[in-house]
C-alpha cells in the first residue's frame, strides 16, 4: 500500500508521515532526501521537471519494495499534489 501524505508546504505532512510509519515500522520515501541523494547540491533545481523525477523516482522504488513484499506500507513525502498529472 502506497500512503501519499498531501498538502502545502509546513503543514505537518513530515512530521505526520514519519510518525506514522515508526509507529507500525515501514518506509518513508521523501523527495527532498531523494532529490539530494541524486543530484549534487550544485544541481539541485526546485523545477517541476525535477520534482517529477524524483517523483518518478520514489514510484520506481515502492513499485521494487511492494513487489518484494506486498504487505507493506509506504509513506510517499514531499508533494502537494496540486496538478492534475501528479495525482
Amino acid at each position: 500500500m502506497i500512503v501519499i501524505m498531501a498538502g502545502l508546504p509546513a503543514t505537518g505532512k513530515s512530521v505526520l508521515c514519519r510518525a506514522l510509519a515508526e509507529q507500525i515500522g515501514n518506509v518513508v520515501l521523501d523527495k527532498d532526501i531523494i532529490r539530494a541523494a541524486v543530484f549534487p547540491p550544485e544541481h539541485i533545481e526546485y523545477t517541476a521537471a525535477q520534482d517529477d523525477f524524483c517523483q518518478t523516482l520514489m514510484l520506481e522504488t515502492a513499485g521494487y519494495q511492494l513487489a518484494r513484499d506486498p504487505d507493506a506500507v509506504i509513506f510517499f513525502d514531499g508533494r502537494t499534489f496540486s496538478r492534475r498529472y501528479q495525482i
